[in-house]
């Protein structure tokens, strides 16, 4: 069983609290939906395989009596009657913060101390809340030519930029991508996966461009305003282990990739 050191939902903190004791259970469980293509004669063949939602419960008890305790009790109600989608958020030695999606779909009273909260997270993944953050290095090409007017002439030009990110989850993730600068022409490539995306847009200073491969805002966007006909090509992933980014252009570019990592 995976001990939680800290555990918050939709901002309430349920451990270590002076009102509350806490625990969770499914939240590391797992189920995936396979799908079977049967033969003509024996046997089947492999067709797909998804990670199904996750169902939790969490469990919660009521330090408190009296008055103190129907405060208690109040809070948790609050929780269980918002609509959609709470943050849910723990601390595992290992992990360290990691957080999720829920949505809550039933409680059961066990007695007067304890209820429990029936959850369902639709996204099975946990992901860090501290994003892992690189700035890709500038390429540049060319150098120094000595003139005899000038002595020596710099003409040194960036290129690109390029760098590699680690993803220490357990599952592909997928970055976000931020480019400020003067560019155009821009390729983005992660030679690991063989993805590449472009961008037909003539970036100036002063204007960001992100591009967001997470598959739940998925998008790109010019100072926050959407811009998805600017792209071709492919979103980017980043697997597990090391992916070495390029960036392509003519101009001038700085480049930052945030990855949130993942893990079921």
């Amino acid at each position: 069983m995976m001990y939680f050191s800290r555990i918050n939902l939709n901002g309430l903190q349920l451990k270590p609290s002076n009102d509350f004791m806490c625990d969770i259970t499914g939240l590391f469980d797992g189920d995936n939906d396979v799908t079977l293509n049967d033969y003509l004669g024996d046997g089947a063949s492999f067709g797909n395989s998804r990670v199904k939602a996750k169902e939790i419960e969490i469990l919660i008890g009521f330090k408190g009596f009296g008055v103190e305790k129907e405060k208690q009790m109040l809070a948790i109600n609050r929780i269980r009657a918002l609509k959609g989608l709470i943050k849910l958020q723990v601390e595992t030695e290992l992990l360290g913060i990691v957080e999720t999606n829920v949505a809550v779909i039933g409680t059961k009273i066990e007695d007067d101390l304890y209820i429990t909260l029936k959850c369902t997270a639709p996204d099975p993944y946990l992901y860090t809340t501290f994003p892992k953050t690189i700035e890709l290095e500038k390429v540049t090409e060319g150098g120094k030519t000595y003139n005899y007017t000038y002595n020596y002439q710099y003409n040194c030009k960036t290129i690109g930029n390029t760098g590699t990110i680690i993803n220490d989850g357990i599952v592909t993730a997928y970055p976000v991508i931020t480019i400020v600068g003067s560019g155009s022409n821009i390729t983005i490539t992660n030679k690991n996966t063989g993805e590449k995306m472009n961008i037909d847009y003539c970036l100036e200073e002063g204007i960001e461009l992100v591009i967001d491969n997470r598959l739940s805002t998925r998008g790109v966007y010019i100072n926050n305003e959407p811009t998805p006909s600017i792209m071709t090509g492919n979103y980017i992933s980043c697997i597990e282990g090391e992916n070495e980014f390029e960036v392509d252009y003519i101009g001038d570019c700085s480049v930052v990739i945030e990855l949130q990592e993942a893990y079921l």
